[in-house]
């Protein structure tokens, strides 16, 4: 019997240890690498921050904040929404830069890939991934 009760409580906390994979595992901090077509580098690393779109009511819509570095002096947010695994970054204006683009997401919520262009007065193709 001892057994027993010892099995079952093993395989609780076995099953209680896996990564939650919804959809709203998305929700937090990621660390970006990227590689940009412009860029003195043209390779960074920094954190973005995924959100719930606080100006949507669909569920499938978010926003990452500090995507490209736009969020370091102050919040710009880059929407997107998520439909499956495939993020589309629709065309939005922040400031003086525009933003688009699309990428995917691994089944498991452990992955972002992302391809998207940032133009000012300029086209920066940028490929991140956020893990």
């Amino acid at each position: 019997m001892k057994r027993i009760v010892f099995m079952a409580l093993l395989m609780v906390s076995v099953v209680s240890c896996k990564k939650d994979q919804s959809r709203d595992s998305i929700l937090g901090v990621w660390h970006c690498e990227e590689n940009r077509s412009h860029s003195s580098s043209g390779f960074a690393q920094y954190s973005v921050t995924i959100l719930n779109d606080p100006e949507a009511t669909d569920t499938s819509m978010f926003v990452f904040s500090n995507l490209y570095q736009m969020g370091v002096s102050t919040t710009r947010y880059v929407h997107f929404t998520l439909n499956g695994n495939v993020i589309e970054i629709p065309y939005q204006e922040l400031d003086n830069q525009s933003v688009e683009g699309e990428g995917t997401i691994e089944s498991d919520f452990s992955k972002i890939n992302l391809k998207y262009t940032v133009t000012t007065s300029f086209a920066d193709k940028v490929v991140s991934t956020l893990k």
